[in-house]
């Protein structure tokens, strides 16, 4: 078995190539299924299924594929029609992505920023969009390890007028015979703020130009409800002859804002 890369708890690890595998057959009956795994200790193992009648999608089912450990690594099947010994051809080797084969990228999933349910802030994380196969003994789904980031809000001082992003709604129209046909469509705006600089040049504010920002704004700093975007911070900066310096900031966003209460 040739030399892999995968993670295992999380970590990117290298694993070396294996030979001389062997699998064990059934005794009475004909059909058994193997999982070709990476323990967690980073070594090809493989683990015998049940033998059975027939080859089943079941697991730990007679003639279906086994459980495998909870630290595993899942990364082919062996399934074999016969108990006599022989060496294992390629025809009887599966690697389906998500039927034979576990894979980091696979389920696919949304990344959740924030989660807000009826005004009160949740825990950010993932959605996977498709159900994690029970493979491992339990069973149980594979582990989900993540890194994350938490924000650190920092006041922006001397601003204004803070608009958050939000959504919009249109009518368009289409006339017909005897009347007419409306549709409906909403799109997302730019939220926006001013802020007076100091000098334009060395304001903190500057240093976050175009970078992917969280956004806090209070309409009350005393009270706790507040506004939550998330957004590419742009700035167009206006340097009077005779007043303040002035940048027009705008939060080019991906989600509306949302309200939080508690």
């Amino acid at each position: 078995m040739a030399a892999l890369s995968c993670y295992l708890a999380g970590v990117l690890t290298n694993v070396g190539a294996a030979a001389d595998k062997t699998i064990t057959r059934g005794i009475t009956l004909e059909m058994t299924i193997h999982s070709v795994t990476v323990t967690a200790a980073g070594a090809i193992a493989i683990v015998d299924g049940t033998e059975g009648s027939a080859h089943v999608e079941t697991r730990g089912a007679a003639g279906g594929p086994p459980l495998i450990d909870v630290d595993a690594i899942e990364i082919a099947q062996i399934r074999v029609t016969t108990k006599a010994a022989a060496v294992i051809t390629a025809n009887e080797i599966f690697e389906v992505v998500g039927t034979h084969r576990e894979r980091y990228d696979f389920p696919t999933w949304e990344i959740d920023h924030v989660r807000v349910a009826d005004q009160v802030l949740g825990l950010a994380g993932i959605t996977f969009n498709s159900a994690l196969p029970l493979i491992h003994t339990g069973p149980v789904p594979k582990k989900v390890f993540a890194a994350y980031n938490e924000p650190q809000l920092a006041e922006v001082p001397n601003s204004t007028d803070f608009v958050p992003p939000e959504t919009s709604h249109s009518v368009s129209s289409t006339e017909i015979y005897g009347g007419v046909v409306g549709a409906t469509s909403k799109s997302l705006g730019q939220g926006s703020f001013t802020a007076h600089l100091k000098d334009g040049i060395s304001d903190g504010l500057l240093v976050l130009k175009n970078e992917k920002l969280w956004f806090k704004f209070k309409q009350d700093r005393l009270k706790t409800p507040y506004i939550l975007a998330q957004g590419i911070l742009g700035i167009a900066r206006t340097f009077p002859a005779g007043a303040s310096i002035v940048a027009a900031c705008t939060v080019s966003a991906e989600k509306t804002s949302v309200e939080v209460t508690g």
